[in-house]
């Protein structure tokens, strides 16, 4: 019997990929997921990127290889051309892994109408040799909403999809944050939109974590910007601060109790954390 899977739209923003964008690629490809629509975006790469882009052409809905102004820019390009029921984006130095977007189009088709599915990820370090894995992961019990407004943290952005309607609804990401935040700044409205929402249970991709992405002016900066965000979020939406400090002492608590086990819950609360979030200018 025939099924009609969800079509699912993958965006990869590439620039200067070399060493990490065809294994990428492959990691979609070898989905054989049977409704995939593959769109790749790169920003002029002249690493030779747009050769191995270009071997797999034929597989792909569409690619362009034209200067840009950054990531965000050409996820928002890529994006314009999707048409699927599911939207997702996997960076050049990321990975799916295998049956993670047939495990997505289950989900989709057995609870009906869902604007969000998320799953958990593996972190590949390379920076040490032989690179180490372990799994990050993303607790089902906490509402996503909540666990990225309240504790600070985020999903993980190759291993979240969302519907179109969602996308539609919430227009483009926001370029001002480039490439320290906006996975943050787009995550946090779509988890604040997004009414009926699935975690899978299972890791769904690996990231790379090399000298590139990971330096520690990078970090610095996206961490002073994801505080900015959450705080322009809670302004922008009238959220109260009683119920900012509430909701971060109740799922901060619950976040270290699902870490550590019942021991957690002596864990002090890092205040110094939550001024940062909300009050710090």
């Amino acid at each position: 019997m025939q099924t009609n899977w969800p079509k699912i739209s993958i965006v990869t923003p590439v620039f200067n990929a070399g060493p990490f964008i065809e294994a990428a690629i492959k990691s979609v490809l070898n989905q054989n997921y049977p409704s995939l629509e593959y769109i790749i975006i790169d920003g002029g790469s002249t690493d030779g990127s747009v050769e191995i882009i270009r071997k797999y052409a034929k597989h792909l809905a569409y690619w362009v290889s034209e200067p840009d102004k950054g990531q965000t820019e050409a996820l928002n390009k890529g994006f314009r051309r999707a048409s699927g029921v599911l939207r997702g984006w996997l960076n050049a130095d990321e990975e799916y892994l295998p049956g993670a977007l047939r495990c997505v189009g289950e989900e989709y088709m057995t609870f009906k109408d869902l604007e969000l599915i998320y799953g958990d990820r593996y972190i590949e370090d390379l920076r040490v040799s032989p690179s180490r894995r372990f799994l990050e992961k993303i607790p089902s019990s906490i509402k996503p909403f909540a666990y990225m407004l309240y504790t600070g943290r985020t999903l993980s952005s190759d291993s979240t999809f969302w519907s179109k309607e969602i996308h539609n609804l919430l227009g483009v990401l926001d370029e001002r944050y480039e490439r320290y935040a906006m996975d943050v700044e787009w995550l946090l409205r779509v988890v604040g939109a997004a009414k009926k929402w699935k975690h899978v249970g299972r890791p769904l991709s690996v990231f790379k974590s090399h000298e590139l992405n990971v330096t520690k002016e990078g970090v610095k900066k996206g961490i002073r910007l994801n505080e900015i965000i959450r705080r322009q979020y809670a302004s922008n939406n009238n959220i109260p601060i009683m119920r900012l400090v509430l909701g971060w002492l109740w799922y901060s608590t619950k976040v270290r109790i699902w870490e550590k086990g019942v021991f957690g819950i002596f864990i002090p609360p890092r205040w110094d954390t939550f001024a940062r979030l909300f009050f710090h200018k």
